[in-house]
This record gives structure tokens, sequence and C-alpha cells, in this order.
């Protein structure tokens, strides 16, 4: 049978306040090498116009968000503290999108945001995308080179590890990639592997 009782809209509200209120999205695995999950959805830094790339942007309708905010990175160094991670070790980090991407893909990403490219043309039958960075989900860390200078510089001053690891996911391809980060700040170089797995995999 149904319940006759009233709902408790003081509980509610508590309830609805506390999910709503959550911030803490980012954490640390006990792995080894120890595997960190940024937080790159809650906590980011607000849009600004792609006036870096005046090639990509030349009528500066463009714009791209920071992933992670001041915040977010702020977050970060606390929870490498809390898990005792020692500079000079190697790290993981599961970020939703690649960090490092693929270029054909975010190249016709790219296009697909400023017009420029016609689906149909590739596809038979299909009518192209509406232009516009929302409707075509322009967030990938490339789209805003000042956020992903953000996050190595970050791992350069702050992490100083030895070996990074990007675990991604959040598109529909997937692809391995091989990088070296070398810093003009502090002279050090990093060997960067980037695992990204489709959606079937």
């Amino acid at each position: 049978p149904l319940s006759t009782k009233r709902e408790d809209t003081g509980k509610a509200k508590t309830f609805e306040d506390t999910v709503l209120g959550f911030q803490d999205w980012a954490f640390t695995a006990p792995t080894n090498p120890l595997s960190v999950f940024l937080d790159t959805r809650t906590l980011r830094a607000a849009e600004e116009p792609m006036t870096y790339q005046p090639e990509l942007n030349d009528n500066k309708r463009f714009r791209a968000v920071r992933l992670m905010s001041k915040v977010a990175f702020e977050r970060v160094a606390k929870l490498l503290v809390a898990a005792k991670y020692k500079a000079g070790s190697p790290i993981i980090f599961c970020a939703p999108t690649p960090v490092i991407g693929s270029k054909l893909f975010e190249l016709g990403q790219l296009q697909m945001v400023d017009d420029t490219f016609n689906m149909a043309t590739v596809l038979a039958g299909l009518v192209p995308r509406k232009p516009g960075r929302l409707d075509n989900d322009f967030e990938s860390w490339s789209s805003n080179p000042r956020g992903k200078y953000e996050l190595f510089n970050f791992i350069d001053t702050v992490v100083k590890p030895s070996t990074v690891v990007f675990l991604s996911g959040d598109v529909h391809y997937a692809f391995h990639a091989t990088g070296e980060l070398v810093s003009a700040v502090t002279g050090r170089k990093y060997a960067v592997e980037q695992f990204t797995s489709s959606a079937l995999k």
C-alpha cells in the first residue's frame, strides 16, 4: 500500500542542498603509480575569446573554456599531499577528454564550429550540423591553449613527476599518443603517454 505520510520538505531540502553543494569530484586512487582523477566539468574557469590563435578565429566570435580553474588545481595539489605523492615518481592523470589530442579530429571539430566543414560532402544524404561551439561540444584541451599550458605548468612546477600518463575517453574514437614535455620554466623533460578509449572499448 502507498504511504499516506506527508513529505518532510525540510529533509528533502537538506538532501538537495547536500547533493548540489558537493564539489569534490576530483579524487585519487591508491594505485601504483598514483592515479589522479581530474574534475574538468564542475570547476572550470570562464570562457574567453581565442585571441591567441587569430588564424583560427578571424572574426573573434569563438570562445573556448578553460577546463580547470585555479580552485581545481589547488584541490588537486591538496589531493597529492593527502596521498603522500613524492616528486620524481610516475603519475597517472585520468582526464575525461584527451590532453594530447588527435590533430586530425580536432581540426575537423574546429571546422564544424566555424562552419567550414560540410558533412554532406563526406557522407551523401546527411544534413550538415549547424555551426556553434555548444552544438559541437568544442571542449577539448587544445581548444584553449592557455588552459592546456596551465595544466602542463602545474605538472612541471607542482607535481614534478618522472613520467606522465593520461587516460581519457569522452570522444568517439580511440588512439595512443606519445610525447615529451620540455619545460622552458624549469628545464625538466617528461615522457608523456596519452591513451584514449572509445565508447566501444
